[in-house]
């Protein structure tokens, strides 16, 4: 029976290329639904037998990507992408994935039915990279420029791959085949750098074992594999012998192989004509044997080629590929592509929307930004750091990771403290945030509820005056008519604020304690929070000697002023300014009706409410909670703080992966950016406030949809 369905098989799908590549792919990516649907299944196989064998056509049926290497070229289409029956520009590829969470957009098999299904086998065997161990790049031979510092040897990733190439030439000379060991690889480096062979040997070897992991989902796998007694086997085309092979394993916390079969030992591979498969064949004696892998003609075609039964494991970095950033350096690009394919694409866990919004396009970005600030202040002789709520909340949990020797505190202060304490020296800003704010964004709140969530309650007295109901709705009509009243009492607003000023000055004072130079943090954008707390830190407090502000960016509104700050470095920008990285500025400020600064603020909300003022017992008091952003937020900090912890896992002693440019940083979000699909879809309901005070009598505050609908999106 088994040797009947094997002929059908092979004349139904292997009779025709194209067939089996499709109907193989097809399977493989909806391993689940081939187990439950079987009537499916045949009914895609007579069409694609119809579309090819019969009708003889040469376009594709169900794959239109083009891009997977494996493809016959016969049809090979690199121009469209078809994704459930839609067809697609390649454009798209550039926007950000918005059908549902990423990690479930390639449909993994879950372990426990693929363990279902291996069990049916005497024998499991594995190829090793991009299957059982991952490398944290999306790129392998990245890895390759961090051991030029190592050897502080220019070039070093070209030699490196130029001298494998070499060896592997000088083999075909030699032995007729291209295998070529590790110590073949470094007998090359040795003539051409004078890198010893056995120090470049163990460098090398050392950084494979520190950088190299498990993947999770066959970790998950083996493990139930190996409690069920099953003989479990390793295959590899690799120059690292059988003993550095299995010790590398042992590292990444691989262990108990029947055997490890590796090209480099035997003068063979998977790949060219499957001869490594016939030695393994040879150790089973007759035993039933399936092979997982990730490369299709060396797991898969040449593995059956020799009677085995094959699982394709398609690569975590060829899944993940299509969905990250563009346009990042190759290095910190390839690093930051590699961690985040592993933990979306591995199929070990499917995540929630909020939680990959954080560790997808947030992470590089704070973790990049508490960098940038660590090395400024230690290059700068900062005292002390001090990080503003409330955007300051997750960026003082990533800091506290990669900080081990400056003080640092997270520290209650907003746009409405700094209103409070600035309100002499600044009535524009005041009235300003007060008023044309709420009315720019169509904020419905009464006048009664603005004086009174602002404090300025006493000034209720005076509306009549100026033939105003404090009932009425805050209007462009009222507006002008609120703004003289204000301006007309100012001096007593600056009287009633004075009081709460002497409160944050007392609060301050015990925070900053003997600091003389102090790096104020902020997210952005003018700079006025920063600014603000500079001036009363060192010219009306007298508090410390110096104060500078870093803001993840600065989208400078008013030009004068912003340009003015960055110029005079009063006002440090991490990802971009009026005068540094310019494109992005641009790009950021006028795309999407400038709405780039409320989106940018989902990642670093907290699940507190906004600070108001100190009151007169010295308790915080605070704005409107919008408790139903809470477990939103946490997603995205959880997210945020599990991208970096994998990222300085990997990565922390190398400085090279540590120094995460603005550019780079930035890159993500502009994906996701670019398109505002993704927010309308996921963020509509997240409660926002754009400007100060919000409405304490009916506890409502606008929403990102609100704010998107009322610009015209």
């Amino acid at each position: 029976m088994g040797k009947l369905k094997s002929q059908i098989y092979n004349f139904l799908v292997r009779k025709n290329e194209n067939v089996q590549y499709e109907y193989e792919r097809y399977v493989m990516e909806n391993i689940q639904e081939h187990y439950e649907s079987h009537a499916k299944h045949w009914k895609i196989l007579w069409k694609l037998n119809w579309h090819y064998r019969i009708r003889k056509n040469s376009t594709p049926l169900i794959f239109w990507d083009g891009l997977d290497e494996t493809r016959p070229s016969s049809i090979k289409n690199k121009t469209l992408v078809k994704n459930n029956g839609k067809v697609k520009k390649e454009r798209d590829k550039l926007l950000a994935y918005v059908d549902g969470a990423e990690s479930e957009a390639f449909k993994r098999t879950y372990v426990h039915h693929i363990v279902k299904r291996y069990l049916k086998y005497d024998v499991v065997s594995f190829d090793a990279f991009d299957t059982l161990v991952l490398r944290p790049f999306a790129n392998p031979t990245d890895l390759f420029f961090l051991l030029e510092k190592l050897f502080e040897q220019r070039d070093f990733h070209k030699i490196r791959i130029e001298c494998e190439n070499k060896a592997r030439e000088r083999a075909m000379v030699i032995r007729g085949n291209r295998e070529v060991t590790i110590d073949d690889v470094y007998y090359e480096i040795e003539r051409v750098t004078g890198i010893k062979k056995e120090e470049g040997i163990r460098k090398e070897f050392e950084l494979e074992k520190k950088l190299c992991f498990a993947n999770p989902y066959m970790k998950r796998v083996l493990d139930i594999l190996k409690s069920y007694g099953k003989e479990i086997y390793v295959i590899s085309d690799m120059y690292y012998p059988k003993n550095m092979m299995a010790e590398l394993m042992e590292a990444c916390g691989l262990k108990g192989f029947k055997d490890v079969i590796v090209s480099c030992d035997y003068n063979c591979n998977k790949n060219e004509q499957g001869m490594l498969y016939k030695i393994f064949v040879k150790q089973l004696r007759g035993k039933s044997v399936i092979h997982v892998g990730d490369n299709w003609r060396a797991d898969i075609v040449m593995a059956e080629k020799y009677g085995l039964q094959t699982h394709y494991y398609k690569g975590v970095n060829a899944v993940g590929e299509q969905y990250r950033a563009d346009g990042m350096s190759e290095l910190i690009g390839s690093g930051y592509a590699g961690i985040v394919n592993a933990r979306l694409h591995c199929g070990l866990k499917r995540y929630p929307i909020y939680y990959e919004y954080g560790y997808v396009y947030g992470g590089i970005y704070v973790l990049g930004f508490c960098n940038y600030i660590l090395n400024y202040a230690r290059a700068n002789q900062i005292d002390k750091i001090l990080f503003l709520a409330r955007d300051g909340d997750v960026y003082s949990k990533v800091f506290k990771k990669i900080n081990s020797d400056i003080n640092y505190e997270y520290t209650y202060w907003s746009r409405m403290a700094n209103a409070v304490a600035t309100i002499s020296q600044d009535r524009y800003s005041f009235i300003n945030r007060l008023l044309d704010g709420k009315v720019a964004n169509n904020i419905s709140i009464t006048i009664s509820a603005l004086l009174k969530s602002s404090g300025l309650e006493s000034l209720l007295v005076y509306l009549k005056n100026y033939r105003v109901n404090q009932n009425e709705f805050l209007s462009k009509n009222n507006a002008l008519i609120l703004q003289d009243m204000l301006l007309d009492h100012y001096d007593e607003i600056a009287e009633i604020y004075a009081k709460k000023e002497s409160k944050l000055r007392d609060y301050y004072r015990k925070v900053v304690g003997d600091s003389k130079r102090i790096a104020i943090v902020d997210v952005g954008w003018t700079g006025s929070n920063v600014e603000g707390l500079s001036k009363k830190l060192t010219k009306d407090w007298k508090i410390c000697d110096y104060a500078v502000g870093i803001l993840a960016a600065s989208n400078g509104w008013n030009k004068n002023i912003t340009t003015a700050y960055d110029q005079n470095a009063t006002i440090q920008p991490y990802l971009f300014s009026r005068s540094y990285n310019r494109a992005e500025f641009d790009s950021f400020v006028l795309s999407n009706n400038h709405l780039g600064t409320t989106l940018f603020e989902i990642f670093t909300q907290s699940p507190t409410p906004s600070f108001k003022e100190i009151g007169e017992n010295d308790e915080f008091k605070f704005d409107v909670p919008e408790v139903e952003n809470y477990q939103m937020i946490k997603e995205i900090h959880k997210g945020i703080l599990d991208f970096a912890k994998e990222y300085i896992r990997l990565f922390g002693e190398y400085p090279i992966m540590m120094n995460i440019s603005g550019y780079d940083a930035y890159m993500p979000f502009r994906k996701v950016f670019r398109d505002l699909a993704y927010f309308k879809k996921y963020f509509s309901n997240m409660a926002f406030s754009v400007s100060m005070f919000s409405d304490k009598e009916t506890q409502s505050m606008e929403t990102i949809g609100n704010i998107m609908s009322n610009k015209g999106i």
